[in-house]
């Protein structure tokens, strides 16, 4: 797979697991049951995913496309796992 780096092995079972876990999160994040620990799967997600953001950077062409989207991805980023936290903390007191 392109956007994981050379080193890493087995990238294509690597992506597929990861997207299914993704779409798993997705759906279940919908349930107020399971809403909390999807949130913290997502979270959990997110943040392994900044390394393979960091590595995009320092790429001649990043695979997001341009350097410029790159940059951006990373703040976006940022909110996304805040809003990752809220979500996993609703139901709390």
């Amino acid at each position: 797979m392109q956007f994981l780096p050379n080193w890493v092995p087995g990238p294509e079972l690597i992506v597929w697991v990861s997207g299914v876990v993704e779409v798993a999160l997705g759906v279940a994040i919908i349930f107020p049951k399971t809403r909390s620990m999807a949130a913290l799967g997502i979270l959990i997600l997110l943040v392994l995913y900044i390394p393979l953001h960091v590595i995009d950077l320092t790429r001649h062409w990043p695979v997001i496309g341009s350097k410029a989207v790159a940059w951006a991805r990373l703040p976006i980023q940022l909110v996304m796992i805040y809003m990752a936290y809220l979500a996993a903390n609703w139901d709390r007191k």
